[in-house]
């Protein structure tokens, strides 16, 4: 993914889709350590959303840790961005551990929960693929039904080549 977008026909808030936009991206690696955001107010005229909707996302980025803001400088990806990730990995390790007990201990046999962890899998990787494929050819083909990723209708985008310029 190497766009900050929304999806306007999104039901979650703006900041948030811009919050988790820009995680994907940086555990991703699309978006790297000292990599410099798009100041509010140019990614406010972007987007064309209001510039305290950017300042929230941003606001709850650096205190995620996954920017830092320089006062008169910007907003940067966080050097330690790598070690949020392993943490975010250790976290989601868990939680998988927490959830595959809870299956046992529900008494689904083992194969059919193998079953269900790669048909789960295999969805996500569908997902995930159909997105970059988007993304790599700037089209909106990746509909899926009763999924965040949409139809690409009342999306907005911005390159990070458009960022740039």
């Amino acid at each position: 993914m190497d766009v900050i977008s929304i999806e306007t026909l999104d039901r979650r808030p703006i900041y948030e889709q811009l919050v988790e936009c820009i995680r994907q991206n940086v555990l991703h690696g699309v978006m790297t350590p000292g990599e410099q955001l798009p100041s509010v107010r140019a990614l406010a005229v972007e987007l064309a959303i209001n510039p305290n909707t950017i300042q929230k996302a941003y606001t709850e980025l650096e205190r995620l840790g996954i920017i830092t803001s320089i006062p008169g400088r910007g907003s940067f990806i966080a050097d330690n961005v790598k070690k949020l990730a392993d943490h975010n990995r250790e976290q989601l390790l868990g939680e998988l551990k927490r959830t595959l007990a809870e299956v046992r201990d529900a008494g689904v046999p083992r194969g059919e929960a193998e079953r269900l962890i790669c048909l789960v899998w295999n969805e996500a990787v569908s997902i995930d693929n159909a997105v970059s494929i988007d993304n790599a050819v700037g089209t909106d083909s990746a509909v899926f039904t009763d999924s965040a990723v949409g139809t690409g209708f009342g999306k907005t985008d911005i390159s990070k080549k458009e960022r740039e310029q």
